[in-house]
């Protein structure tokens, strides 16, 4: 009975949803950066390219012709809003993820997180030597 829904064709590949938050959440991204920060899949780029010919994600110029970079159309924004609601609602919190992504790519670049004793204070009155 719901055998055709159009949902259900873009769907039913793993990692979608997950692409169309990612970009939601951080704005346009170069294809390597969503594998690298969503699935490394051998199917990544077989589920980008449908994202694109169903209109829900474009590519746009990047810094090099070479590295053109992916951001959500105004569907894809609609849904990406849509996920995330979901997400809430379930109990989840998308932005949650974001966070997690980029303290992954702090590490990637070798980023060492201090003690927190080792801290400089936070607090704009502080002085410091």
């Amino acid at each position: 009975m719901f055998d055709n829904l159009r949902i259900n064709e873009i769907f039913a590949e793993k990692n979608v949803p997950a692409i169309i938050i990612y970009l939601y959440l951080s704005g346009p991204k170069t294809r390597t950066e969503i594998y690298d920060n969503v699935s490394t899949n051998v199917r990544m780029s077989i589920k980008i390219d449908m994202l694109i010919d169903e209109k829900i994600i474009k590519t746009l110029p990047g810094r090099t012709p070479r590295r053109p970079q992916l951001t959500l159309t105004e569907m894809g924004m609609q849904f990406g809003y849509m996920l995330c609601a979901m997400e809430r609602m379930a109990g989840g919190d998308p932005s949650e993820s974001k966070w997690r992504g980029m303290k992954k790519t702090l590490e990637d670049f070798g980023y060492v997180e201090m003690p927190r004793e080792e801290r400089l204070p936070l607090s704009h009155n502080s002085v410091y030597p």
